[in-house]
């Protein structure tokens, strides 16, 4: 039975973090294999019905693993529980990336990555569009551009696992920690998504109105007590919710980019 496991005196007691540190504000979260975020379907975080051009970002770690299955940073199924998009970390070696886009199956070359090493944080960003190639980048690296174009449609947005929303589909769990999420209802310039490497937590050098203003959604993980809801900072009120298996539990964690 899955199920949001609300017994929070049994979560703080068994919780790999201590959190019962007075007034400390936690980096990230960690999986590890049977938990995930559920956020709400892409259409309903849209601008503008003509707003079709997103960009997702996150920074991520990942750890030892004890599955046959790729490991999900994300994915996106359509009302047909086809894949409209999804982003794996590799099952045979800890320096690839899988991207499945409308079925279609795609291999990062080699990477400078360990996933591994929970402490070694990267950060992945995803252009993708409705009438524009499909881009990938982990840290300043290129790994995918192809011509996919990704129709949002119903769409809803799970982290941590390849499921619908049904979750009749719930497989491929993350193991590792999400430091902060950010997704845009546009392209962000590359001078941008370059200084973000370079200033983690910076988003912008400047107020640029187009810009902030097509921030629909921004999760940091920055708790300072359990919770099961992920606060959107953007503004738009697009908070998640955290789920798990049989009552398992997830952690908070001091982890996160440095």
């Amino acid at each position: 039975m899955i199920k949001k496991f609300f017994y929070i005196i049994i979560f703080l007691f068994f919780s790999c973090t201590n959190l019962f540190i007075e007034e400390n504000l936690f980096n990230s979260i960690g999986f590890s294999g049977s938990a995930w975020i559920e956020f709400g379907k892409l259409s309903s975080m849209q601008i503008s019905q003509e707003a079709n051009d997103f960009t997702i970002q996150f920074w991520a770690s990942g750890k030892d693993i004890n599955t046959s299955e790729a490991p999900a940073f994300f994915s996106l199924y359509d009302d047909q529980n086809n894949i409209k998009l999804a982003l794996y970390r590799d099952r045979g070696a800890n320096n690839y990336l899988t991207t499945i886009a409308n079925s279609n199956i795609y291999r990062s070359n080699s990477l400078n990555v360990d996933w591994t090493n929970p402490d070694n944080f990267y950060l992945i960003t995803i252009f993708f569009s409705s009438d524009k190639n499909l881009e990938g980048y982990i840290n300043d690296l290129q790994f995918l551009n192809v011509q996919e174009n990704i129709n949002i449609g119903n769409s809803s947005l799970i982290v941590g696992a390849s499921a619908n929303e049904e979750l009749t589909i719930m497989k491929n769990h993350w193991y590792g920690y999400f430091d902060e999420i950010r997704l845009w209802n546009t392209h962000i310039a590359d001078t941008t998504r370059l200084l973000h490497i370079q200033y983690p937590y910076k988003l912008s050098d400047y107020y640029l109105q187009t810009y902030l203003d097509s921030l629909i959604g921004l999760w940091r993980f920055n708790f300072s007590d359990a919770s099961f809801t992920v606060t959107d900072d953007s503004g738009n009120n697009n908070d998640g919710d955290i789920w798990t298996k049989d009552g398992a539990l997830f952690e908070l964690s001091d982890k996160g980019v440095q």
